[in-house]
């Protein structure tokens, strides 16, 4: 019995452990437009009014992460992408 008690904490704690490790990593990318990446579904979301900020490719304030960018959010109210914002 005493087995089982420390597996089920041990699964718990485990479980717990890799749910955490989700996270949104944010920033700016442009005057009025942040970025947002949800770690756990690798959704990037563009949001705010107005127009992106033009990048050269190793510049985009989401590079560290762009390998694992599955799907990418552009919500209304962002009225232009910038250059290589996506290269």
């Amino acid at each position: 019995m005493r087995n089982k008690i420390f597996l089920f904490f041990a699964a718990v704690c485990c479980a717990f452990h890799f749910s955490a490790q989700a996270a949104i990593v944010d920033g700016t990318c442009g005057p009025n437009l942040t970025w947002s990446l949800n770690t756990a579904d690798s959704t990037l979301t563009i949001s705010g009014t107005g127009a992106m900020a033009d990048y050269y490719i190793g510049q985009r304030p989401w590079e560290d992460h762009k390998n694992s960018i599955t799907s990418v959010i552009v919500e209304s109210g962002v009225t232009s992408v910038g250059n290589s914002a996506f290269n």
